[in-house]
């Protein structure tokens, strides 16, 4: 008995084993946005069986994250299932693991007529938030591509981005400023699969230091990445060869976080692609203002003449390489390190007629010439900052330096005919260094600058005479800014002293044979300023009220001696009324320091026909402006417009003197009085419209100047005017159909008493993208340029582009024509000085690249 007993109770130990030793599992992870990367939070999350029964389910926290707990031999066979309003459901297999990431693509449902879906646009604060991927259609390859999209935000022809008719002040990546305003290289390398979303921030103070402060910020754009691309590399490789003799290549690549970042671009063309401007600094910061006021640049003239109104690519007969390496990582928590290295080497050919016609008292003097010109362009630059920003100091530094090489070859025939070769150099080290200390109410600033800059520059003109023409430019400038500032909780009192100096120095020397002809002269031109400026700041609420009043004594000594008091007050006020409305406005009055650093007494040949001097004078100038703008968003409506107008005065005691020959124009200053007004008013209204799934933008700008000069020792008064509009609609109703139209109209005058001419021009752009299949897109592009000049006929320019791209898993296989109809000529009409050129430029050849892309 006990026996059978006893096997009993071992047979029913033996089959409890296994139950008792079944282990519980918990499986958790995390519930986020495919597009953005967010958190969604209360998404329905559950474990399902083959028969797709619900066994286990939760709701996500508001962080996204979810938790289950089941036994393991419940789990065989099943699958972890997530949903959320607004998104399209998502499975996968359950593994071995026990951490799962589920990411919800964005959709739109139809529930009883109300359309649920993610917004493309969001506002809180001081953010505006762009959803990168309602923005994108099927011809974008690049962030840049996608910004052209969004309503509110333009992309000027050079890579300029603004916001509502602001220009960005910082481009940030995750927060970083990695490529120090060259930010043509994000915007045109970085695909946009890789940005969830692009973050509009102003009021955006530059330092953790400035939260409290009453000043007006910053307007900053920041692109948000997806976790995909997060630290790791991804960018592109392409190659295309065509004829006549044509080809690209171009390498980049990024490796982005938020913590360390590293890009690396190398690109070479000859096809006109416009790969020159992305070593181009778009953005200034406040120091490099200050710095404006004291740059040198070259006397002699060394650049091309390049038509407006047309994409360079178009006129652009250049071989060019550029390089580009930058990378900034953090240290701690609160300080980073950004290196940068560039290089530029561009060689372009132009071939330029140019009919000028001088407007004197009695009579038009006009000129024909052709120029046939070669410019080499070299530049190398290297820059090292150390930035350390907490809420308790701010330090930053930083060292650069940069080398500009240019020489200019030019061959000129017609009523002219010399070979002339021109050269410029610019070689500059320069440091710059911020620190702020807040301390309770209180706030100590210090800013310095310290530059030295060498320019050298050669002229050599070869026709019936031999002339020459040697320049040496020497400078140092050196700026530091104490600042002291006491906050309260509304108001702001502060007060900035600054020790200013500046040494430089111009030496002109100039030959002629066989006449033995030769004169020369050097210019010092140097001063010690102290400059103090008390301010007083009130922000309460939308409403921000700043008062200045710079005041300086400045010293001058070298060539001329002389000691002078200079005082310029300004006024700003802004209100941000609502949401939705803000007006500013602002106003100067007062006297303002000389430019000086460019003074000279002896004259100088700019170019072939150019002689130009210009007087040491420290009078300054008497300046007087106002302004007044309002700003408008409606975030809901995707409505962006914005309106301004400014005036302004000066008056000098010196006039321009402007002599004309037959052969020589000699421009040089005189005592007189020189009075000049100008206003500017320009428009802007940019709508999303959700019925063409696209953009309509409208601009407009109107500028006027009233001004004289002496010309031949006659005093003349003019008058010129500009008119400005642009039309933009983009549309992306139909899936296979991408259509962009854009509608220019401009209008330029002078009006003197011998003479009043104008010159209209209409430009329209048509591009068309077909996607008859997913993997295929079809641009057409076509362009009409009409130039409407007074009393001669209307000179019209068609061209037309096509452009392919076949997708092949990574790769993108291209093919691009360029002006089809082989245009050769493109003809411009400008005014300038009393005069007027009538010109006529050289185009590109038709061109045709065949090549691929390779996404990584």
């Amino acid at each position: 008995m006990r026996l059978t007993q006893t096997l009993f109770l071992f047979c029913l130990l033996c089959a409890a084993i296994p139950s008792f030793c079944q282990t519980t599992v918990t499986i958790s992870g995390k519930v986020t946005d495919a597009e953005t990367g967010d958190a969604i939070g209360g998404a329905s999350v559950s474990i399902r069986d083959s028969k797709n029964m619900i066994r286990f389910s939760t709701a996500a926290s508001k962080n996204g994250e979810f938790r289950l707990s089941a036994k393991e031999t419940d789990l065989a066979g099943c699958k972890l299932y997530a949903a959320s309003m607004g998104y399209k459901a998502s499975s996968m297999q359950l593994g071995g693991k026990h951490t799962y990431k589920i990411s919800l693509q964005p959709a739109t449902f139809n529930i009883k007529e109300v359309y649920v879906r993610p917004q493309k646009v969001k506002h809180r604060n001081d953010t505006t938030s762009y959803l990168v991927a309602g923005f994108t259609t099927a011809k974008d390859r690049t962030i840049g591509d996608v910004l052209r999209n969004m309503p509110g935000i333009d992309v000027s022809s050079n890579g300029t981005v603004s916001y509502n008719g602001k220009s960005i002040d910082h481009f940030f990546i995750e927060g970083m400023d990695l490529y120090d305003g060259q930010y043509n290289i994000a915007t045109r390398n970085i695909s946009h699969d890789i940005i969830s979303s692009v973050n509009i921030i102003e009021d955006y103070q530059s330092a953790k230091a400035l939260s409290n402060s009453k000043s007006e910020g910053e307007t900053v754009m920041n692109l948000k990445l997806k976790d995909k691309a997060k630290m790791r590399w991804t960018g592109n490789a392409k190659a295309a060869l065509g004829i006549p003799e044509l080809w690209e290549a171009e390498l980049f690549g990024a490796n982005l976080s938020a913590s360390r970042q590293t890009s690396l671009t190398g690109k070479t063309n000859n096809s006109g692609k416009d790969i020159l401007s992305e070593n181009n600094r778009l953005t200034y910061d406040n120091m490099r203002i200050r710095l404006m006021g004291s740059e040198l640049n070259p006397l002699l003239e060394i650049s091309q003449p390049s038509p407006s109104n047309i994409e360079s690519s178009r006129s652009r007969r250049a071989r060019t390489h550029i390089a580009n390496v930058a990378n900034m990582h953090k240290i701690s928590e609160a300080t980073t390190l950004r290196t940068k290295f560039y290089y530029t080497d561009d060689r372009n050919l132009s071939d330029h007629k140019e009919e000028i016609a001088y407007f004197l008292e009695d009579s038009t003097l006009t000129h024909k010439t052709s120029d046939h010109s070669i410019l080499n362009t070299r530049e190398l630059a290297a820059s090292l900052t150390l930035r350390s920003d907490k809420s308790t100091s701010f330090f930053s530094d930083e060292l650069k330096y940069s080398s500009t090489w240019k020489e200019n070859r030019a061959m000129t025939t017609g009523d002219f005919y010399n070979s002339t070769n021109t050269e410029s150099d610019i070689h500059s080290v320069e440091n710059r260094l911020q620190w702020i200390l807040p301390m309770g109410r209180h706030r100590i600033r210090l800013s310095s600058i310290n530059k030295y800059v060498s320019l050298p520059e050669h002229l050599s003109i070869d026709a019936d005479k031999l002339r020459g023409q040697d320049v040496s430019t020497n400078q140092f400038y050196s700026s530091t800014v104490l600042s002291y500032s006491y906050n309260t909780k509304r108001w702001t009192f502060y007060v900035e002293l600054e020790p200013r100096v500046n040494v430089s120095r111009i030496k002109a020397e100039y030959s002629e044979e066989p006449s033995d002809t030769t004169f020369s002269g050097t210019s010092d031109v140097n001063y010690f300023a102290a400059i103090i400026c008390p301010a007083v700041s009130y922000k309460y609420h939308g409403l921000r009220f700043n008062f200045e009043v710079p005041s300086s004594s400045y010293h001058y000594f070298g060539s001329t001696k002389e000691n002078k008091l200079y005082s310029y007050p300004a006024l700003s006020l802004s209100w941000e009324i609502n949401s939705k409305w803000k007006i500013r406005t602002n106003a100067k009055a007062g006297k303002s320091a000389p430019y000086v650093n460019q003074s000279y007494i002896t004259p100088v040949l700019t170019d072939y026909r150019t002689f130009r001097a210009r007087p040491i004078d420290f009078k300054g100038t008497t300046n007087k402006s106002a302004g007044a703008g309002v700003v408008f968003t409606d975030y809901t409506n995707m409505l962006f417009g914005n309106a301004s107008i400014m005036y302004m005065s000066t008056k000098s005691h010196l006039l321009m003197n402007k002599r004309v020959d037959n052969d020589m124009v000699y421009y040089s200053w005189t005592a007189g009085s020189n009075e000049a007004e100008r206003l500017i008013a320009s428009c802007n209204i940019s709508k999303h419209i959700v019925a063409i799934k696209g953009n309509v933008n409208l601009r407009g700008m109107y500028t006027k100047t009233n001004s004289s000069m002496l010309q031949n020792g006659i005093s003349t008064s003019y008058t010129s005017n500009s008119l400005q509009t642009t039309l933009e609609i983009t549309s992306n109703a139909l899936s296979w159909l991408d259509i962009s139209y854009r509608m220019s109209f401009s209008r330029s005058a002078l009006d003197m008493i011998a003479v009043m001419t104008s010159t209209k021009r209409m430009k329209q752009n048509l591009q068309l993208t077909f996607n008859p299949i997913e993997t295929l897109n079809i641009s057409l592009i076509g362009e009409h340029s009409a130039l409407y000049p007074d009393n001669e006929d209307t000179k019209h320019s068609f061209f037309g582009d096509i452009k392919c791209a076949y997708k092949y898993k990574k790769v993108d296989f291209t093919l691009t024509v360029n002006n089809i109809f082989n245009q050769k000529y493109y003809y411009n009409t400008v005014y300038n000085d009393l005069s007027s050129s009538t010109e006529q430029y050289t185009l590109r050849k038709r061109g045709i690249l065949l090549g691929a892309v390779v996404y990584f």
